[in-house]
């Protein structure tokens, strides 16, 4: 009778696509990640009837409400929101969240003074803090949503509209370039030394 080879050890890669259960958190972080939002707010909420102060749990379920995208979910997450304490409500993850819901909802005012308070808590955020010359090339919470709302709006305009609207950031990339904090001559000295 011939014998049977060793099975062979599985890579690490193996064996994750080979497990045939994961742990209730990981799935629901897993279904967050792959967009299916509708199942993960699910999976989160039977997390936290089990762990009801559990942070990780309430931001998870409310990005999952908020980011199914219909008005109705919007409101939804507003509800949910308000069932949790201030502190929980205060993280950073929850204010961008929040923000991200008035954004929705077409209140970019109210979202710009709602991220500013992720500044005014953690100083070295705010531009007074960066090389002023170095800030324009940094983009944060209220940075990155003004970013979205030019894209937005640059998708669906003519040429000229489109050019106008992203100057600023052409203007921001070419200075970059031209910056002696990214430009040292040294370097570009020895490069140019180089034969072929």
């Amino acid at each position: 009778m011939p014998s049977l080879a060793p099975p062979q050890p599985k890579g690490l890669w193996q064996q994750l696509i080979n497990q045939p259960y994961s742990p209730p958190p990981i799935r629901a972080h897993q279904l967050l990640f792959f967009g299916q939002y509708d199942q993960a707010e699910g999976a989160y909420h039977a997390l936290l009837e089990k762990a009801p102060g559990d942070q990780a749990y309430i931001e998870g379920y409310l990005e999952a409400i908020l980011r199914q995208g219909h008005p109705s979910d919007v409101a939804r997450f507003e509800t949910k929101l308000a069932a949790f304490n201030s502190k929980q409500q205060g993280t950073a993850k929850m204010v961008r969240l929040r923000a991200e819901a008035l954004i929705a909802q077409g209140k970019r005012i109210d979202a710009r003074l709602l991220l500013k308070t992720i500044v005014d808590a953690h100083p070295k955020l705010d531009k007074t803090a960066i090389d002023p010359e170095v800030r324009p090339w940094l983009a944060f919470c209220a940075e990155k949503l003004a970013e979205l709302e030019v894209l937005g709006e640059a998708s669906g305009a003519g040429g000229e509209r489109r050019d106008e609207l992203l100057a600023p950031a052409r203007a921001t990339i070419s200075a970059r370039r031209a910056s002696a904090h990214t430009n040292d001559p040294a370097v570009r000295e020895r490069a140019g030394a180089l034969g072929p």
